[in-house]
């Protein structure tokens, strides 16, 4: 309804221009009523107007010296002389009462201005209340929102505009099941009309559409606000990104499977050498026993055995190296040695084994390259590698090349075997990972692992390319020692690190 009179607020003024004017407003009447003698008969009526203007500017205490002072000024300079100084009782009895009228405006104008002050001073709390809740809003980093009682959306804060690229209008307008993940849509639905159906805080994790596409996790709660009656009249609610605390549960959970599938693993690969040791060594037992004079059978028995115990051995320093390696305790010697007598005397040992299973070695090798780093261990990233070929390799040939390839040492171990998915060729070099599984073929899942660790710690890069079917090549790259280092490397040089044979590592 439209006001038909709006009383202006009042002035703020200072106690002494208050004072000022409560003073002057009703000498300046008492003048205009000297100037004017007999023009009101009621002498008091003119004096009204200046009191109510008095306690309008000025409040009570001005209003009350206008009061007085206008009493005064009629009683001293209008009825006195009117009456020649002898008031009667019609004169007596105006004082009186314009004294009560006076008052009483004075009373309701000091009220209207009271009122005045306490409706602005709760428009400038609220204000400031306001002006306090967006510079929160605008400065955490959640993502903040209020709700109808109804659960309808009615404010967002920038953040939440900034993160879904909408404003609030489209927001409020598409609603927030729209932006929630496909697949938590009806559970957060359920969530929330459980929580407003019942008046209590509502909490859950959610994922949100930003303004990319992509989802990212976030805990979404709200709490009611209640008037003085327990009624709910508004809804208060944050999203809070927890994106990152959800990658660390994934990674963890990750973790945890995948440290079971190598206990699992771990616990079948160590076994199987002990078990095939004790065996052996039993049987060995039993032969001298019969036959004391038999130690041939005995002898063999005893180094079945004994290789049992040295492939625990290898698997064992492969763990080492991964603990090693993980806690940067596998510090990594920088000689100058020749790579290229590292490859063959790898290749040499490795021969016996190739044997074995049947399989050829075929080694490309060029002569004279050097390189700087750790030769032991980049005889056992070459061991690591032909190994995987001789159990992948199906009995086929193994090929081994060495070639300078620019300013670097580029070798290749390729094998003609069962080869590895193209989506499994960068996996394969993680810890514990495997491009098959475990009951078909043994290992820890671990050397490729330790052999890009000791790879990259030479300042070289190692990769793979396979398919199914096809056989794999691993492609170790490593840079060339500078050209002194190369002569020094040469037959006879003395740079060249001595030709120790490397210790026996885990495939």
């Amino acid at each position: 309804m439209r006001r038909l009179l709006r009383i202006p607020p009042p002035p703020a003024l200072r106690p002494a221009v208050a004072y000022g004017l409560a003073v002057a407003l009703p000498v300046a009447c008492t003048f205009a009523l000297l100037a004017a003698p007999g023009v009101l008969r009621a002498r008091f009526v003119p004096m009204l107007p200046a009191v109510l203007l008095a306690a309008w500017l000025g409040g009570a205490g001005p209003g009350v010296v206008a009061t007085l002072l206008s009493a005064l000024g009629v009683n001293l300079s209008v009825m006195g002389p009117a009456t020649g100084w002898a008031p009667g009782g019609r004169e007596l009895a105006a004082t009186p009462a314009f004294l009560m009228v006076a008052t009483l405006l004075v009373l309701a104008c000091a009220a209207i201005r009271t009122g005045y002050a306490e409706r602005a001073a709760r428009e400038r709390a609220v204000r400031e209340s306001e002006a306090r809740f967006r510079t929160l809003v605008e400065t955490i980093p959640q993502l903040v929102f209020t709700l109808a009682p109804d659960g309808r959306p009615d404010f967002h804060s920038p953040q939440f505009e900034a993160y879904t690229g909408l404003d609030n209008e489209a927001i409020l307008a598409a609603g927030w099941a729209a932006q929630f993940h496909p697949d938590d849509r009806a559970r957060a639905r359920a969530d929330w009309e459980a929580g407003f159906a019942a008046g209590r805080a509502v909490s859950g994790e959610y994922r949100l559409r930003g303004r990319d596409g992509g989802h990212r996790w976030f805990l979404v709660s709200a709490v009611p606000l209640r008037d003085a009656g327990g009624r709910v009249v508004k809804w208060f609610g944050t999203f809070t990104d927890i994106e990152a605390q959800k990658e660390v549960e994934r990674r963890k959970s990750e973790a945890i499977a995948a440290r079971d599938v190598f206990l699992s693993v771990a616990s079948h690969e160590l076994k199987t050498p002990v078990t095939a040791a004790l065996l052996q060594a039993q049987q060995a037992l039993r032969s001298l026993d019969r036959d004391p004079a038999d130690a041939r059978r005995a002898r063999g028995q005893l180094a079945a055995a004994a290789a049992s115990v040295e492939r625990l051995g290898r698997l064992v320093e492969a763990l080492l190296d991964v603990s090693r390696l993980a806690t940067g305790r596998a510090a990594l010697e920088r000689r100058r040695y020749d790579l290229s007598d590292a490859v063959r005397q790898a290749a040499a040992r490795l021969a016996e084994a190739a044997a074995r299973v049947g399989s050829a070695l075929e080694l490309d090798v060029e002569p004279g390259l050097a390189c700087e780093g750790d030769r032991l261990r980049i005889e056992q990233v070459l061991t690591n590698l032909a190994s995987n070929a001789l159990k992948y390799g199906a009995g086929r040939p193994i090929t081994i090349g060495l070639r300078r390839e620019g300013g670097r040492a580029v070798l290749r171990v390729r094998d003609r075997g069962i080869g590895i998915p193209p989506a499994d060729l960068e996996r394969i070099f993680g810890r514990f990972e495997r491009a098959h599984e475990a009951r078909h073929y043994g290992g820890l899942g671990l050397g490729l692992w330790i052999a890009r660790e000791i790879v990259e710690g030479s300042g070289g890069t190692i990769c793979a390319e396979s398919a199914p079917g096809e056989g794999a090549t691993f492609t170790v790259s490593l840079p060339l020692a500078p050209p002194a280092a190369q002569a020094a490397a040469a037959p006879g040089g003395a740079g060249v690190s001595p030709a120790a044979p490397a210790p026996p590592r885990a495939p």
